[in-house]
């Protein structure tokens, strides 16, 4: 059962590369237990995050990965937003996301399918963001980090 989980992680973390080929990727082991977790951004290079720091990065996410009771694979979202000009004054941004249902699979081509699917859902509302220049600090980003594959 490990060896699958291992090999559904590196499946979601290519999906997503593929999907996001200038933003980044990393996938870790939870100490206890069978999770893994999978922290996303749409940043590559740290140097392009505010004050050199992963979390600043404008579209950060976290997910895990393990088993429901049946066996399946179950994706659960830790969070996954998009940092946009604020909408309240005394805010500096305001944080956005995508809605997302926890993804529950059998096999690892239907967990990465329904992965794709939520990714091309939150793509496209970043894309939408960086059209109407809603997207916190955007001129001070590199374009290529808006360039998906959907």
């Amino acid at each position: 059962m490990k060896d699958r989980l291992i090999e559904a992680v590196n499946a979601l973390q290519s999906a997503y590369n593929k999907k996001v080929p200038n933003g980044y990727s990393q996938s870790r082991k939870a100490s206890l237990g069978d999770t893994w977790f999978l922290s996303v951004g749409l940043i590559k290079d740290i140097d392009d995050c505010s004050s050199r720091i992963r979390d600043n990065d404008i579209g950060k996410g976290s997910f895990h990965l393990g088993y429901n009771a049946k066996g399946q694979f179950v994706l659960e979202r830790s969070y996954h937003r998009v940092s946009c000009v604020k909408l309240i004054e005394y805010h500096a941004m305001s944080l956005r996301k995508v809605s997302y249902r926890k993804i529950t699979a059998n096999d690892i081509e239907s967990l990465v399918m329904k992965f794709n699917k939520y990714l091309d859902k939150y793509l496209t509302y970043v894309k939408e963001l960086e059209a109407n220049n809603e997207i916190y600090r955007q001129n001070e980003y590199k374009l290529e980090y808006f360039n998906f594959n959907l």
